[in-house]
């Protein structure tokens, strides 16, 4: 996959190794599956379908905790990236945001369901410091810098070891 100049090509299906990418879509496909069957039973609203929908609920919590420690752990092997790390994201669109990553996920969009990396946080004030706002951005083609703590950013790219293992 090509990237614009100055920005790198990071996508799931390039960080992720085919067992990983397997499992996260296995994982996506769990979701789904439970969050129609819980639109369904909210729809119809059958007796003692509280339970059910309970169970469903921690049944989707459960998967989405899964996909997030696998999403973890593949974006912290391949670029380094930690929760809690502030973080500049830029989109090749030009799109940006400054955000402490609280949350790494999945998320599938376009018609041929390409999978994108979402990272939700706290965004950061115009001062720098940490703010209560959430934010969030979804990306596969940007440039990620992390502040350090003298408030200087360093770019982030493919690890040495992970750009070998690529596909």
């Amino acid at each position: 996959m090509n990237a614009p100049e100055d920005f790198d090509y990071v996508g799931p299906e390039w960080l992720m190794d085919r067992d990983e990418l397997r499992s996260a879509k296995a994982y996506l496909r769990g979701i789904e599956k439970r969050w129609e069957k819980k639109r369904i039973l909210r729809d119809q609203k059958p007796r003692g379908c509280e339970a059910k929908l309970e169970k469903l609920s921690s049944e989707i919590d459960d998967l989405n905790d899964s996909l997030d420690v696998l999403c973890e752990s593949v974006l912290k092997r391949a670029l380094g990236l930690e929760r809690y790390m502030v973080l500049r994201v830029a989109r090749s669109d030009s799109y940006q945001v400054n955000l402490q990553a609280l949350e790494f996920r999945l998320t599938e969009f376009g018609h041929n369901n390409r999978l994108a990396w979402h990272i939700e946080g706290r965004a950061t004030r115009k001062n720098g410091t940490l703010g209560e706002k959430a934010d969030s951005i979804m990306f596969d083609v940007a440039r990620i810098e992390r502040r350090r703590l003298d408030g200087t950013w360093d770019r982030l790219t493919l690890r040495d070891d992970c750009e070998s293992s690529s596909k």
